[in-house]
């Protein structure tokens, strides 16, 4: 029963909803790269790094790192 109540307290820190509305707030970002970043979250690794990044420069870094990765496969 613990472990199912871990689980669930994970997914919903570190869910895609969450993910998406920190990006939404970041001003850095043209609508093109947020809708872009969209894709990444669906690693739920990718998810767990950008909401534990607290520094917001590192985080908008390494979220344009990412999207360059994604965009250009």
């Amino acid at each position: 029963m613990e472990q199912l109540e871990e689980k669930k307290r994970c997914e919903e820190e570190y869910s895609v909803p969450k993910c998406i509305a920190i990006v939404d707030a970041m001003e850095e970002l043209t609508d093109e790269q947020k809708a872009d970043a969209n894709e990444l979250f669906q690693s739920e690794m990718n998810r767990q790094i950008f909401v534990s990044t607290t520094n917001p420069r590192v985080r908008l870094i390494w979220l344009k790192k990412k999207i360059g990765q994604v965009c250009f496969r």
